[in-house]
């Protein structure tokens, strides 16, 4: 049996929920596709690999293969116990959901070197500002919701 945790970075961001903020406004879905897809294309660094693990199992032999989807949710519930979540604000803030990109013209001009628009890429920086602050100076007051998606494909190594 061969089994394998990945990465679905795409799913990743549509399941980020900050009560109280329109998600469209914090997670530019279309924008980050384009972006991830660029990036894979590019530098060969695949953020959604996990959708496509099933199918190279099938393409090199494997028999039986199947994917799940983690069930896990982070859920910071902000009327729940302090340090519970303190501990969880802290931990979603070192995953980068605190992030705020300070340089825009440095920011947006990667952007544009990886393939956006500099529609897009000020698009996503203003969400990406407005997430981070929100969480930053707010995470601790709003209900907010992630869930990782982690893709877990396994397969079976004929005999």
């Amino acid at each position: 049996m061969v089994v394998c945790f990945e990465p679905f970075w795409l799913s990743a961001m549509s399941h980020i929920y900050i009560h109280g903020v329109d998600q469209s406004e914090i997670v530019k879905i279309g924008i980050l596709q384009k972006l991830y897809e660029l990036d894979a294309a590019r530098s060969g660094k695949d953020g959604n690999v996990g959708m496509k693990i099933p199918v190279y199992m099938s393409e090199i032999g494997l028999s039986d293969v199947n994917c799940r989807v983690s069930d896990k949710v982070n859920y910071l519930n902000p009327r729940g116990d302090r340090s519970s979540a303190r501990a969880l604000h802290d931990s979603l803030s070192e995953e980068g959901l605190s992030n705020i990109p300070q340089d825009e013209e440095s920011y947006n001009r990667d952007l544009v070197a990886r393939g956006l628009s500099e529609d897009e890429a000020k698009e996503l920086f203003m969400s990406e500002v407005l997430a981070g602050t929100t969480f930053r100076d707010h995470g601790l007051e709003f209900d907010t919701l992630t869930a990782p998606t982690m893709m877990i494909a396994y397969g079976t190594v004929p005999e």
